[in-house]
């Protein structure tokens, strides 16, 4: 059995870092990543993909990463129970990350949120990424 994914995109906003009542660190972000292939009107569509980190990865990721930073999340897919009213339990996914690569930041505070429109400039290049840059682990 496998649960695994790989995104690489672009954070759409500011990371939220949030204390769990057990002393626990989340941090929830939107990621944009755009299709690999043009819709019907000759445009590429972008999703926004909620992810969920914890612990030092979330602190890690609320401290480096911003509005437009390009990360490479991998992660896994877990249910979570919700309870809807006072009898009935609902099952939603969680995308939570297991790991975060950053591939070129910006600092938070840097900007508002990106709009849809901005986040369809394209996939990553090599330029992008430069040989002789350091990436923080």
């Amino acid at each position: 059995m496998l649960n695994q994914f790989i995104f690489i995109g672009r954070m759409a906003k500011n990371p939220q870092l949030i204390t769990t009542q057990n002393g626990s660190s989340l941090t929830r972000f939107t990621l944009a990543v755009r299709r690999p292939y043009r819709n019907s009107s000759g445009s590429y569509d972008t999703d926004f993909v909620q992810i969920v980190s914890w612990n030092k990865l979330a602190e890690r990721v609320a401290d480096y990463c911003g509005t437009g930073s390009l990360v490479s999340v991998k992660g896994r897919v877990q249910m979570r129970q919700l309870l809807v009213g006072e009898d009935k339990q609902i099952s939603v996914p969680d995308v939570v990350a297991d790991q975060v690569t950053f591939l070129k930041l910006n600092k938070v505070g840097d900007g508002g949120d990106f709009t849809e429109e901005e986040l369809e400039g394209g996939h990553p290049t090599a330029e992008d990424f430069p040989a002789d840059q350091e990436y923080p682990a």
